[in-house]
């Protein structure tokens, strides 16, 4: 079993290669740069495997990037906040995996003369024997009047980010899950008032979290409620809610809005795999898709209980198997509907 054959060319900001038609042929191509994305990459370098890693913003990291607070979770290390787990799982990439890193946005990916054939929106190709979808998730959009033009101007990114940024100011949140009422408890600390605004009767969140937040005199909940409009000048001033069963609409004044209404899987270039009718990309319990040769991981496949782990877990397993697949271990790809005894652990 070989490991490192060539450090990464460079840290993750000095990765940029700008696409072009490449005739260069990997094992695998991973797309995405996030844990899983990361962990495909050292598993590849471990067993032997030549791998290509493509990333569409040019930075390594993935949703790690937007993680503020500290990182208590995931087995073996503690880290401040998302980006300092980013830079450790980085700096051992860089040791270990032999990995090439290319920029650029993969625009669709379909069986190719050797494996996998994977096109890129600048026009350029990269060709692999097999491929890991690894392209995570985004956080969803509101689609509320005002959003697009104040973001920079009173949205913020997060509220852990923010913090004592919001000192007097007067906050809304959207949203009634896990990261609306913790970042509700985040900011109630610094805010001189703090709206969670709920569509539903009651939170999904966890109790814990709703009671530390409740504990707070300045953060109050409005349940049954929708944001209609987000309104201000040079910045944002106000928050439209109307109340439902009723014809009340209420104006709020605030300084600031964090808006937390779940996320959305980046499998949008990805219409000829199947998908759930949420957009999640569906696998075999070893991340096979239905599409030769192709597979997928992390957030853009689990969505009951996406984690950091579990990224890095489905890295481990989908690896080994192209590997015992690209040795002639395994019968052909049928996808996620072969029948179990098909399947071989990993």
């Amino acid at each position: 079993m070989s490991h490192s054959v060539d450090k990464l060319r460079q840290r993750t900001d000095k990765f940029r290669i700008e696409m072009t038609s490449l005739e260069n042929e990997f094992d695998v191509a991973i797309i995405g740069g996030g844990p899983g994305a990361l962990a495909a990459a050292l598993w590849c370098g471990d067993l032997g495997l030549t791998s290509v890693l493509i990333e569409r913003s040019g930075q390594l990291g993935g949703q790690l990037r937007k993680i503020y607070n500290p990182v208590l979770n995931y087995p073996g290390i503690e880290t401040s906040n998302g980006s300092e787990l980013a830079d450790l799982m980085i700096a051992q990439a860089e040791r270990r995996s032999g990995a090439e890193i290319r920029t650029g946005e993969v625009s669709g990916i379909t069986e190719g003369e050797n494996g996998v054939r994977i096109e890129l929106s600048g026009g350029g190709r990269i060709e692999s024997r097999a491929a890991i979808i690894a392209t995570g998730v985004s956080r969803r959009k509101s689609g509320i009047p005002g959003e697009v033009d104040f973001v920079g101007r009173g949205i913020l990114e997060s509220g852990a980010k923010a913090g004592s940024e919001v000192t007097g100011l007067a906050v809304a949140i959207i949203g009634g899950g896990d990261a609306s009422i913790e970042n509700a408890a985040i900011l109630g600390r610094f805010a001189k008032k703090v709206f969670v605004i709920h569509r539903r009767g009651q939170f999904s969140a966890r109790r814990e979290l709703v009671e530390a937040a409740a504990a707070l005199d300045n953060v109050e909940f409005v349940f049954d409620a929708t944001a209609s409009r987000i309104a201000g000048d040079e910045q944002l001033r106000s928050l439209e809610i109307k109340i439902a069963g009723s014809d009340e609409v209420r104006q709020l004044d605030i300084d600031r809005l964090l808006i937390r209404i779940g996320v959305e899987p980046n499998s949008g270039p990805f219409d000829n795999i199947t998908k759930t009718p949420d957009g999640y990309i569906v696998t075999d319990v070893v991340g096979r898709t239905d599409l030769e040769r192709v597979f997928a991981i992390g957030d853009v496949v689990n969505h009951t209980a996406p984690t950091i782990a579990g990224a890095v877990g489905q890295a481990a397993t989908a690896v080994k198997a192209i590997y015992r697949q690209l040795a002639g271990d395994q019968p052909a790809n049928n996808g996620p509907n072969r029948s179990q005894d098909q399947l071989t652990r990993p």
